[in-house]
């Protein structure tokens, strides 16, 4: 009974390892806005984010990319 809850633990650790998490200043350079405005975002639920600890916040920069590219207006498709 614990073999496949322990695959599962695994398979969802092998899938954290392959995200790059970034810290709220270096998405702020990514995004050329201030570490303030990734608050904001992340305060109004905008940005995803892994929490470990009380202080220790991490930014999945593949998800923050899609959500930024879904803002995109015009160009070609």
């Amino acid at each position: 009974m614990n073999k496949p809850l322990r695959a599962n633990a695994q398979n969802q650790a092998h899938a954290l390892s392959e995200v790059k998490l970034v810290n709220r200043t270096a998405l702020a350079k990514r995004y050329s806005v201030s570490p303030r405005q990734i608050d904001t975002w992340r305060a109004d639920g905008v940005l995803p984010y892994v929490k470990f600890g009380r202080r220790c916040l991490r930014f999945p920069v593949d998800r923050c990319d899609a959500i930024f590219e879904s803002y995109v207006v015009g160009g070609a498709k």
